[in-house]
């Protein structure tokens, strides 16, 4: 009796865990999400994860990473569990001028994200992001080129009431032995090109947008397009995306020009035996009369906690806003040894733009995780010789940043 009973225990233990996986709701990408969590795979491979073993945080909903061994044929299709999933993620940002620019008690901003995710095969992904954001952060106030508030941008009807947005809508699937993917729809270059490990989300890493994306890079509003990504096994990879060159994030003009991009990255370990991603991109504008240009985004880890970035980026001139723009910076993981999910990370860059105006911003920040749902954010910022504010030579800033994911 004894015998079968812990032989009945046995089964009903393997039936329930092998069943259930539980969502994570993950910051990404992604990205995307932390290098302590690269145990953990996107389920829909999410295109920024991909170059970066090391899973990035960016907003991404992820599930625990399946052994590396043959499915059998009958599970060639997802499990109703696995089918489809939701996540939401909710931000909400607090700045105040410290100094130079218009002072005033609060720059509130928050944002929420819905996500829905369907599977219909192992090969197909149907995605869809319905955003809610208001308030106009502190950009209206104290302009400058690299942007205090990546998050910020209220939509609104013209009659100033807040609306939902669809801020992505695609399709993919994966082909050649699930190597080559292609995704179209309504979709975010930036999930798929210039992408980067310490600094690439402003819901987790720096809100300074300058140190999100680099400013060179010029991509339209999110709108239709497609984007196919080519990963060869070992460490190589290869995208090229087109995208409507539209402005107005509706996609109307989506005849009247193209923003075509392609990239080819790498991932290695030779320098100093730890991961590292490098990736190249070169884009043309036809929104700007066909301009081009070309940039490189670095990330690389140092030590066990330490990892650093680099961008540099530069546009043809008459045509583009900026000319040139370069950052830097750090990100260390676990601070205080009892504090082994926090992180902390400085960044430094400069920005030229094509009528001459050059400006310098820093971001410095200290991210408390409290839970796997809940991370709070003090940052500093400062810029030098801001673009909007010629008579002013600094302009400094204290935020606050909640970040919630379930």
């Amino acid at each position: 009796m004894k015998c079968l009973l812990i032989m009945s225990m046995i089964i009903v233990a393997h039936i329930f865990y092998g069943h259930a996986e539980p969502l994570e709701a993950i910051k990404s990408i992604s990205t995307s999400e932390k290098k302590e969590e690269a145990d953990g795979i996107d389920i829909f491979d999410w295109p920024k994860k991909q170059d970066n073993q090391a899973a990035q945080e960016k907003r991404v909903i992820r599930l625990p990473e399946e052994e590396e061994t043959q499915k059998p044929v009958e599970e060639t299709y997802p499990t109703e569990e696995k089918r489809f999933q939701i996540g939401l993620s909710s931000t909400a940002i607090v700045q105040q001028i410290l100094s130079g620019g218009e002072k005033r008690a609060f720059f509130p901003e928050g944002s929420l994200d819905l996500f829905c995710l369907y599977k219909p095969s192992d090969l197909t992904t149907l995605f869809l992001d319905l955003e809610a954001i208001g308030g106009n952060g502190p950009d209206e106030h104290a302009d400058s080129l690299s942007g205090l508030n990546d998050d910020a941008g209220a939509f609104r009807y013209n009659n100033g009431t807040d609306r939902l947005s669809i801020r992505e809508m695609w399709f993919e699937t994966k082909l050649f032995g699930q190597q080559v993917s292609l995704v179209a729809g309504k979709i975010d270059l930036t999930n798929y090109f210039d992408s980067n490990a310490v600094a690439n989300d402003e819901t987790t890493m720096f809100i300074t947008s300058a140190f999100v994306n680099n400013l060179a890079l010029e991509v339209p509003h999110n709108g239709p397009g497609a984007v196919s990504y080519y990963e060869m096994g070992n460490g190589l990879n290869f995208r090229l995306g087109l995208q409507s060159a539209d402005s107005d994030n509706m996609g109307l003009g989506i005849g009247k020009g193209f923003y075509g991009i392609g990239e080819v990255g790498l991932h290695s370990d030779s320098l100093f035996g730890r991961e590292g991603n490098y990736r190249l991109w070169f884009k043309i504008n036809g929104d700007r009369d066909g301009k081009k240009g070309i940039g490189i985004s670095m990330d690389q880890q140092l030590t066990q906690k330490l990892f650093a970035f680099a961008r540099y980026g530069i546009n043809e001139t008459n045509g583009a806003d900026i000319k040139y723009a370069w950052s830097t910076g750090t990100e260390l993981h676990q601070p205080f040894p009892m504090r082994e999910k926090d992180s902390a990370a400085f960044a430094f860059g400069y920005s030229k733009a094509d009528d001459g105006i050059k400006e310098y911003a820093t971001e410095i920040y200290y991210r408390f995780v409290l839970n796997m749902h809940v991370a709070i954010t003090p940052l500093f910022q400062a810029v030098f010789n801001p673009a909007g504010l010629m008579d002013t030579d600094v302009v400094t800033l204290f935020g606050i940043r909640t970040q919630i994911e379930f």
